[in-house]
């Protein structure tokens, strides 16, 4: 419960972001989201949170650093000793990228979220 709970916090504050209109997409007003989490999160990022972007005409680059079954816990423990027991997705420009066995700093690291 902890953890759907959390996920939707997050959700909802990408939501309040996103619905505010692209100045200038051209100028890389591009919305950047990373989201930490387990399955539940993986189905949010690539079953709905990119398509909601694109319909929103609001370009996205959606990054999600996940592990199945795991706790807000583990995943501050992960974190915490940079153990690279993540995997690393990022959706955006019509591409996925993913890599496995990433530490969280890697993602962090990656763009300017």
């Amino acid at each position: 419960m902890k953890n759907k709970c959390l996920l939707l916090t997050a959700l909802l504050l990408c939501f309040s972001s996103a619905l505010l209109p692209a100045r200038n997409p051209s100028a890389g007003d591009t919305l950047r989201v990373l989201a930490i989490g387990n399955s539940f999160t993986v189905d949010a990022c690539e079953q709905d949170l990119y398509g909601t972007f694109q319909a929103a005409g609001r370009p996205v680059i959606i990054g999600y650093v996940t592990r199945g079954g795991s706790s807000f816990e583990d995943h501050w423990n992960w974190a915490s000793g940079d153990l690279p027991n993540f995997r690393y997705c990022k959706i955006g420009d019509g591409a996925q990228v993913q890599e496995n066995e990433a530490t969280l700093a890697r993602a962090l690291a990656d763009e300017p979220w």
